[in-house]
């Protein structure tokens, strides 16, 4: 039959309201949500934070094991960064790096907010210094190159870490890094603008101590620690005592000796000393991590093979079983996991509150 179209324009059209949208979309994420915490078996304790605890899990139906990152909301709420788990979220889905942990899966209950991400069976990389006390030279180059190309991803989509740091850098089971813990990441980040304080005291840079702004120098201050602290063992100004730490933070030199009287090379205190360039505009990598890539001190590193993963590592973690976490510290696989399974709060569905909402994510569907 045909219609004319006069008779179209008389035809009345009921508009949907944004509260109607709304419920629609809540469905329609109901629907298709399909992971949620019975969608694992809880093995072990590997780690705690302050937001929460890291759990080594089983996905039931593949059988394939992932690191899942509990972050209770009573804690986010009561420091206001429900933000920044989102934040953490959003860039962690977005991130596609061999070098940046993946992201699987995401989802809530009444009580937690839930990452599903991969899980790297050599621990970290704190727990490897602590164990073997200090790196030679070529071992922390290995190393130390790998974050230059976390670092350059990162910055090159406008993110910046915030948080570097051994414990947050990761050992997979053929001895490369992936970097974890976002959850002081920050996006958007093209100039020296943030002024709060955040991270790990003894990687904070001078102007994030003085809040004069700061930007993607803070990473490049954190690498120079790192590196240093692989070396030797310890921070570059290192100390118990907070303020005399922040003090020497902001006017003590780099000294390069340590009870042991070890010896480093010329172009190693070369480039810790321009990595720790008080003044972030001065810094090393702040013009551009070209600078980083060509110091003298990297000269044999074969960055596309490293970045290929193809140049052999020092140190291959000893894994018994695909679920051995012996890398990791007794202190956390000796608790209890069994407190874990008693939460049966509901997962399927988001959190009416506005700051959770749409928190779900599948990594082989699109983010709702």
């Amino acid at each position: 039959m045909d219609i004319s179209q006069s008779s179209l324009n008389n035809l009345e059209v009921t508009p949907v309201t944004s509260e109607q949208q709304t419920k629609k979309q809540k469905r329609m994420a109901k629907q298709r949500v399909h992971v949620t915490l019975q969608s694992f078996e809880l093995l072990n304790v590997i780690g705690e934070g302050k937001f929460g605890t890291v759990l080594l899990v089983k996905k039931k139906d593949s059988g394939k094991l992932f690191a899942m990152k509990i972050i209770k909301k009573s804690i986010i709420r009561k420091r206001q960064f429900a933000h920044r788990i989102i934040q953490e979220k959003d860039i962690l889905a977005f991130c596609n790096n061999n070098f940046i942990t993946k992201l699987h899966y995401s989802f809530q209950n009444q009580n937690n907010l839930f990452l599903i991400l991969d899980y790297c069976s050599g621990g970290d990389l704190f727990n490897y210094i602590s164990k073997k006390n200090t790196f030679s030279e070529k071992d922390a180059k290995f190393y130390a190159a790998q974050i230059v190309l976390m670092l350059e991803y990162l910055h090159s989509q406008n993110i910046v870490y915030r948080d570097l740091k051994p414990e947050n850098i990761l050992i997979e089971k053929n001895g490369y890094l992936k970097l974890g813990d976002f959850g002081y990441a920050r996006q958007n980040m093209d100039s020296i603008e943030a002024k709060s304080v955040c991270g790990t005291p003894h990687y904070f840079p001078p102007e994030m101590i003085t809040r004069e702004g700061h930007g993607k120098p803070v990473d490049w201050w954190a690498l120079g620690c790192v590196i240093y602290e692989m070396v030797f063992g310890a921070t570059p100004y290192d100390d118990s005592n907070q303020k005399i730490l922040f003090d020497r933070i902001k006017n003590s030199p780099v000294i390069f000796e340590n009870d042991k009287n070890k010896k480093v090379s010329n172009n190693f205190k070369d480039i810790v000393n321009k990595l720790l360039k008080k003044n972030q505009n001065e810094r090393l990598g702040t013009a551009s991590v070209e600078e980083i890539k060509n110091h003298p001190w990297f000269d044999k590193i074969d960055w596309v093979a490293l970045s290929n993963q193809t140049i052999p590592a020092p140190f291959i973690p000893a894994v018994k079983k695909v679920s051995d976490v012996s890398n990791f510290d007794a202190t956390f696989t000796n608790k209890d996991v069994s407190d874990y399974n008693n939460d049966s709060t509901d997962c399927s569905s988001d959190d009416d509150s506005d700051e959770y909402q749409n928190f779900y994510y599948d990594c082989s569907q699109k983010q709702l």
